[in-house]
């Protein structure tokens, strides 16, 4: 918010989806405030965004928007540095909130982070901050639709040559990688499709590291493949060990279960896994470092 690059593109973004008049606004009083003559460009603000005829009226509480109603001929008006404050604060509140988390989900983030690398890309915050929270959530959700014990999802890299889990239900995990085509859901990756398998340990596609490494018991594994309208496979769902009682299947995974997860998919889901996939190899590094 405080890059003029970085207003100017969310601003782009705000345009194609025909509600740009908050971020409108809110460039508008930046400028206000810096402007030599106030009183030159405080009236286009209230006539414009403020008052009862406003063309483009922004959405803050009606108390705020009382003191002016009356258009800038029509009213009396001080203008003042802070005169617009209220309604700023209410909208650098929207912005900062619904707007940008749905901008960090466009394609116009990606440009920005393209056009100037100067801003950076931080994989807890920003754009794939934003991403990785409604996986995380989606993650939870499959996991009580299903009725099992963890689920995780993987993003196959924009090069197509490896996976990283970029969400899980598991709280505080890290990204991790395998290259296409390995393991279990390398291999629902690599074909596109949905594997069934009832006993891990008892499949040579398994690797049992992790499971050593902490403990667990990998039993019953169910990996789908997620795909755009396209077709193009994005990543891969991965059930875990379904629960004993949980659709009446004995702890099996059933394609009942993978239905399950395609009607649970959603616009955003895909639209946050396009996020990841534009990383760059470096990108990916830093994210494994955290």
């Amino acid at each position: 918010m405080k890059s003029e690059p970085g207003l100017a593109k969310l601003q782009a973004f705000c345009v194609s989806e025909y509600s740009d008049e908050n971020i409108a606004f809110f460039r508008a009083v930046q400028n206000y405030k810096g402007a030599d003559n106030r009183a030159g460009v405080g009236p286009e603000i209230i006539d414009k965004y403020l008052c009862k005829e406003a063309e483009q009226r922004v959405n803050v509480p009606a108390k705020i928007l009382k003191p002016f109603e009356n258009s800038s001929a029509a009213g009396s008006y001080e203008y003042i540095a802070t005169r617009f404050d209220g309604a700023e604060k209410e909208i650098y509140n929207l912005l900062r909130t619904d707007t940008f988390e749905r901008f960090t989900l466009s394609k116009f983030s990606p440009e920005l982070l393209s056009e100037h690398p100067e801003l950076g890309l931080v994989v807890e915050g920003g754009p794939t901050g934003a991403a990785r929270g409604v996986l995380q959530s989606k993650c939870n959700s499959w996991k009580d639709v299903v009725g099992c014990d963890r689920v995780l999802l993987w993003v196959i890299d924009r090069l197509g040559m490896k996976l990283y889990s970029v969400a899980s239900t598991e709280q505080g995990s890290s990204v991790t990688s395998m290259p296409m085509g390995v393991g279990l859901v390398g291999r629902a990756a690599r074909v596109g499709g949905i594997f069934f398998v009832d006993d891990a340990y008892e499949t040579a596609a398994f690797d049992q590291t992790a499971d050593k490494a902490s403990g667990y018991v990998t039993k019953a594994v169910c990996s789908i493949a997620i795909k755009n309208l396209d077709e193009e496979v994005l990543g891969v769902v991965q059930l875990i060990n379904k629960l004993d009682g949980a659709g009446g299947d004995g702890g099996l995974f059933t394609s009942t279960d993978a239905e399950a997860i395609y009607d649970e998919q959603e616009a955003k889901v895909e639209e946050a896994m396009q996020v990841f996939r534009s990383l760059s190899q470096a990108e990916w590094k830093q994210a494994m470092k955290r």
